[in-house]
Formats: C-alpha cells, structure tokens, sequence
C-alpha cells in the first residue's frame, strides 16, 4: 500500500522524450519502468499475498488487471496498442495434412532488441530493458550471454546455465493441435518423431525447439557440448515485454474471478468481439458487466484469429456450441494466444480446460432435467390433420344484387346487358344461385368449423409446449444464475485455469528470470509454502526442503536485508 499509494501521482505520466542514449541501440523510453506495469505487479502482489478469494485479493487483483489494460492501450508518446503479435512457432498446413514433420516453423518468434525497433511501435515486443555495453572493455557488460551461452574467446567455454529437465518435460508434455487443410483437427503425436527430434524441441510446445538449441562438436581432440539460447544473444537486459505484460494481467484476472476472460489470453488472443461471446456470458451480475466493459479491446485494433463467432443452439433454443469464425489469413492477425504461440491452436483443443460451457451440477444447484424431458417436441402444424379446402364455387353476377332469389329473365338481363336467352336459361338450368347458396351456408361453414376443431387441439398443445418451456426456462436460467455465481464452481475453474497460466509462465517466459516470482505469488495465493518449495525441489532437492519455510526465501545480510 505504501508503494501503490506513492507512485499514484505519477500514474500514466508521459515519459521524458530523449532522444539519442549512448550509441543509439535502445529507444531511450524503453529504459523507463511503465508506472501503469509496475502498479499492476503492486496490485498483483498485494492481491496474492491477501490470500486466495478473500474480498481484499479480488479487489486489488481487479485494480492490478486494470493497471496492465491501461498501459496496453495508453496513446502518450506515440505508443500504439500492445499486443501479443503474430509470433508464432508451428507446423505448417502442410505437414499437418501429410502427417510428416520435416522442421518447425519460425514466425518471428524472438525477443532479441534489433536497433531499428522504437519503443511502443507496431508489434514491438520490448518494453523495457537496461542497456549494456557491448564489449567487456567497457564499464557495463552483461555477462549472461556467457553464462547461456558457448562462448569463445581464447578457447571455448561451455555454458554454465542449462534449461532443467522439469522445462524440457512439461514443453514436450504439451498437446500440439491444430487444423490441416481440409480444416480437420490433428493432434501431434511422439510417433512422429525420433528420439534425437524429440530431443531438440520437435515435440510438444515448440518454442523451447525455436529458442534453445544444444549439440556436441569435436573441436581438435576435445567434445565440446555447444548450447544456444536466442533470447540471450544481445547485450541488454529484458524486464518487461508484451506477452509477459498479458500473463500477468491473465494471473490477475484469475485472481479477481474471471477465469474464462484469462483463458482466453492464453488460447484466442482478445478483442470485443472474443470478449462478448466467449467471456461475458459466463458472468450473470451486473457488477461483472461493469467490470468487463472496462476491457475495451477495439476490433479495429485487436485482431485475433477470430473475427466472429456462429452460435449453434439446441431444440430448446439454449446455447449448443459457439465456435470462432476464422479469418482468411492467420498472417493477418495482431493478436495472438500466447499459448498458441507454441502449441498450435489452443483454442481448436478440446482437452485445454475448462471446455464445457457449464458443467457446474452439484446437488445443491441440480440441473433440471426432469423438466428439461418433459418439454418434449414442439407441435408442428403438419402434424395434425386439417380437413382440405372444399373446391370454390364461381359466385354468379347476380348473387350481389339479388343474393339466392333466382331473379327474373328482364331482371337477369339488367344486370347483364350483353345477356341473351339462351344465356339466361343456362342461367336458369344450371343452378347457380342454389349451388353457390349451398357452398356458402353449408359447406364453408362446415369446413371452418372442422378446421377450427383440429386448429384449437394444435393451439392447445403449443400453448402446452411453450407452458412447459417457460417453466424449464424460468428453472435453467436460476440453475445457470447459481451455478457461475457459485464460489465453489468459480474456484474449480480458477485452479484449473491458473496452473495453465503458471505452466504459460514457463513455456513463454523460461530463461528470463521470473519462474521464482511466479512461483512465490502461488504460495502466498494458495497459503501453501510447497507451491514453491515443490517446484524447485523437482529440479533441485537440497534447496526445495528448505523453501518450506519463508525466510529462505530471501537473501539476508546483517538484519538489514531479508527477512
């Protein structure tokens, strides 16, 4: 709190507009920490530190997700939307539709800064850096490239820092799905692959493969073990970057309560349009409009794969499926999921939970079944049997006039002038006034009054049908109420949906120095030490023991540092 409230006056302030630091490698702006980011993490700490779904974590994790919305659309200093960009590591159409995997594609997956990227541009992925020296002559040299990366100099050096084999698992654990050509779901299989493919990153999430490579060579009579990380090819330091920024504010939104708007950061990217059929209808208050209507993802601006969506319902009319409707070109998109990055199409993928639309059915909130069963089918009209139309009868001229009286040949011929005898005596021995009187006193009367008969057994049972879907309906919206305001559904959908994002941490985020944090917000979350200790015991077991307690969580020195 102390730290919210001393940076708030500072809050969206525009940045000093240098124009030129050193050689001119690093936009100036981006050596600037975004006061909206670091409000965000503020709100994000204070909200896991408050402990899972109390009233003070939803609150300050609604402000941090806040927080990280407005620097994504703040517009000072010529910055544009941040976005998560079409970055992406994939198998093609191609390969999907053959079933052969000759090498995965790169598009343009790489966090590397280039000189001609200026902070806050279109795509641009950098945020925030500190600029280092280039040449180890000078004061400020960034020595992790050495550290990730074979390096020689006089002679070779091998890396120090290697990827742990809990990261290399979980990428290779991950499902790889998407479309081929004739737009068939295919999912990635081991059989694919070799062991040595396997190895280098083929299987699973692809962008351990896009950025780490690793080979043994022979250098003179020596093997020297050469390893590669790209995201530590160039001298300056990362702090911030886009998709990192979107991870966080999907912890935060998770945190708040919002599980299904995270989810679609990891899998769809967002805009209005994602927004309106994949996360609001999942939220029935009006305090959660109000929340999510401060998310203004413009479709102009934000342009995920999706450009739309089709909504098939069932017999009842209820919400069936809503499935994407997908532009013409992924290319064309500006928003990514970030989980999709990696992994294909997250949201093509039927196992990346939750995938139900509700599947909340505890005994305290039952769907109601029963009266779902008892609507039955609603009546058709070409089910009953309608007598048919009686065959019409011509009415005379006469008929006007004279109605069923069988009028005189002067009188007939008044009438019609052209009329002749002989006319007037077929007029006469045809009958027909007496058959038109018949049709409209008995035979139209008759066929009404049987139509009618059959018509009020129709409207009856219509009448019935929609009594009975009204009394469904009235019972299913109180059920749907319940079940996506019940605390316990929530909460299922949370731990679901944030063990996706911690693994999205990993995958997105491994070799920048933030799996320690992210894992530290989990044990204050969840109020359980071996959130964090379990974790790094995987990869380490003489220190994961010791993480049980908080103290070792931070460096001491002499009662001045640390806890």
């Amino acid at each position: 709190d102390y730290f919210i409230n001393d940076l708030k006056p500072y809050y969206g302030k525009e940045y000093p507009d240098y124009k030129t630091l050193g050689a001119g490698a690093i936009d100036p702006q981006m050596c600037f920490f975004p006061t909206q980011i670091v409000m965000g993490d503020l709100y994000l700490w204070k909200a896991a530190m408050a402990g899972r779904n109390t009233a003070a974590s939803q609150a300050a994790a609604r402000e941090a997700a806040k927080c990280y919305y407005d620097y994504i659309v703040w517009d000072l200093n010529g910055k544009t939307n941040l976005v998560t960009s079409y970055s992406r590591c994939y198998w093609t159409e191609t390969e999907l539709t053959n079933g052969r995997y000759i090498s995965p594609s790169v598009s343009r997956y790489t966090l590397s800064y280039y000189p001609a990227q200026n902070w806050g541009e279109k795509e641009v992925e950098p945020v925030t850096a500190i600029p280092m020296d280039s040449l180890t002559a000078d004061g400020f040299y960034n020595e992790l490239r050495q550290l990730y990366n074979t390096t020689y100099e006089t002679d070779y050096k091998e890396a120090s820092i290697v990827p742990s084999d809990v990261l290399k698992t979980l990428s290779r654990n991950q499902e790889y799905v998407s479309y081929d050509k004739e737009n068939n779901v295919v999912t990635v299989t081991a059989d694919k692959f070799t062991d040595e493919e396997i190895n280098d990153g083929y299987l699973g999430d692809l962008r351990f493969y896009s950025v780490y490579s690793q080979r043994a060579r022979k250098i003179g009579v020596e093997e020297v073990d050469f390893q590669y990380i790209d995201k530590h090819s160039y001298q300056d330091i990362l702090i911030y970057r886009a998709s990192q920024i979107y991870l966080r504010m999907a912890e935060a939104l998770n945190y708040a309560g919002y599980p299904r708007f995270a989810k679609q950061i990891l899998t769809m990217g967002l805009s209005n349009t994602v927004i309106k059929n994949e996360v609001q209808p999942y939220y029935v208050t009006a305090a959660d409009s109000s929340f999510i209507s401060y998310f203004d993802f413009s479709d102009i601006a934000f342009m995920p794969y999706a450009s739309g969506y089709s909504t098939t319902r069932d017999t009842l009319g209820l919400v069936k499926a809503v499935k994407p409707v997908l532009r013409t070109s992924a290319a064309s998109c500006n928003m990514w999921g970030i989980h999709s990055r990696g992994s294909g199409l997250a949201f093509a993928n039927a196992n990346y939970a939750p995938a139900l639309a509700v599947d909340s059915d505890a005994v305290s909130n039952p769907y109601p079944r029963a009266k779902a069963a008892a609507i039955g089918r609603r009546p058709k009209i070409t089910d009953y049997s309608y007598p048919s139309a009686p065959k019409e009868v011509a009415k005379p001229s006469t008929w006007d006039t004279y109605g069923n009286y069988v009028c005189t040949e002067d009188e007939y011929k008044a009438i019609n002038t052209k009329a002749s005898t002989n006319t007037y005596k077929n007029y006469v021995n045809r009958d027909s006034v007496g058959k038109y009187n018949t049709y409209v006193t008995v035979t139209i009367p008759a066929y009404e009054a049987d139509y009618a008969a059959v018509d009020a057994i129709y409207v009856a049972d219509t009448t019935a049908y929609f009594a009975r879907l009204r009394d469904f309906m009235a019972d299913y919206d109180a059920w749907y109420v319940n079940a996506y305001g019940d605390a316990a559904f929530i909460a299922k959908e949370q731990a679901e949906i944030d063990q996706l994002i911690l693994d999205e941490q990993a995958l997105e985020l491994a070799f920048e120095g933030n799996r320690f944090y992210d894992l530290m917000r989990r044990a204050y979350w969840y109020g359980d030490n071996s959130k964090l200790a379990n974790a790094v015991n995987k990869r380490d077991a003489t220190v994961g023991g010791k993480l049980m307690n908080q103290k070792n969580w931070f460096i001491s020195w002499k009662g001045k540092i640390g806890m």
